[in-house]
């Protein structure tokens, strides 16, 4: 009962509210170190167009700060170059790879579609954890470089003698 009073109290919808669709999802966790890269696909349906505009959104307070945005086949890149977004229409996947990652890029992220004014429709969310990589030996921090294998911060690795 609390949450639907506190619904009806929220500010009128502005183009950054996300909707309702995200908060029925858990977001998947994706665990990565420092320096490592995240590769994330978003498929869309067959009735959203081409040329509808395609974001990556860092989830701020329940809205969507934008990160890169493009539609129609275009490739975009955040400022720093880090952020990658592209639209595949005929895939209809929108593929997003984030690299060179920080640990404050950690947080959750959404891809989503903006078919029309004042509403975001969530595609696929994450939890982006990125940690530091001080447990790890400096050989085998640059063997596993790119793999999906993730040691666990809390069992450092051992280098053998």
């Amino acid at each position: 009962a609390t949450s639907q009073a506190g619904a009806s109290r929220l500010p009128s919808p502005s183009p950054h509210l996300i909707l309702p669709g995200l908060q029925g999802q858990s977001p998947e966790v994706q665990r990565r170190r420092e320096g490592d890269a995240l590769y994330f696909e978003c498929p869309y349906t067959a009735q959203t167009e081409g040329w509808q505009t395609k974001f990556w959104c860092f989830q701020k307070d329940g809205r969507c700060q934008e990160v890169v945005s493009t539609y129609s086949e275009h490739e975009k890149k955040s400022k720093d170059g880090r952020i990658k977004i592209e639209d595949k229409a005929t895939n209809k996947t929108v593929f997003i790879s984030m690299t060179d990652l920080k640990a404050e890029d950690s947080g959750t992220y959404f891809c989503a579609i903006y078919p029309s004014y004042n509403q975001y429709m969530p595609l696929r969310v994450v939890t982006l954890n990125v940690f530091k990589g001080e447990y790890l030996h400096p050989t085998q921090s640059k063997a596993l470089s790119g793999s999906n294998i993730i040691p666990s911060p809390a069992l450092p690795l051992v280098p053998h003698s």
